[in-house]
């Protein structure tokens, strides 16, 4: 009686670990909350998320605004900030009536015209080669952070459907 006791409790530990390995991995959406957004690797960041499309307008003419890193995230997953690196360093430059430029932080000579619009949070870049959407997640007098949405660009390793550019921006210098 004593060895079929042992043998049910060892098939019923058995029967367990194995079922253990079955279990689906809940998927860890990562979100921005009221004066916290995400950065590289998931890891939360204190940064101003409540502005007005006014405000916003306003701070984007303050500066001129660098390109420090970005990164993508899916549904699933943060990457970090060395999956995406850019040839150029850039800014950008938005103007009082609508008219923006991007150059080149080592060539002030090589500019990209644009038009934009402020929208809620969205900032809609036109230029004659083409257009994007950057929408906003926090900005203040010394940091910008935009999502731009990745899909059906086949980036390596993120889902099609969800994935998204975060790219986090400096401010360049003050403007008078």
């Amino acid at each position: 009686m004593k060895r079929l006791l042992q043998f049910i409790l060892c098939m019923a530990f058995l029967a367990a670990c194995w079922s253990c390995g079955d279990d689906i991995e809940p998927v860890k959406e990562f979100y921005d909350i009221n004066g916290q957004i995400f950065l590289e690797e998931g890891k939360m960041h204190n940064a101003t998320t409540d502005f007005t499309p006014e405000q916003l307008q306003q701070r984007l003419k303050a500066t001129a605004w660098k390109r420090n890193y970005a990164f993508y995230y899916d549904k699933k997953k943060v990457g970090k900030r060395n999956e995406i690196v850019f040839s150029e360093i850039n800014y950008y430059v938005f103007g009082e009536n609508g008219q923006a430029y991007m150059g080149n932080v080592y060539n002030f000579d090589s500019k990209t015209e644009y038009t934009y619009v402020v929208s809620g949070n969205n900032v809609d870049m036109n230029s004659s080669s083409g257009s994007f959407r950057m929408r906003i997640v926090a900005i203040d007098d010394t940091m910008m952070v935009a999502d731009s949405p990745m899909t059906g660009k086949g980036v390596y390793d993120y889902d099609d459907a969800t994935v998204v550019q975060r790219t986090v921006f400096k401010s360049y210098h003050h403007i008078k």
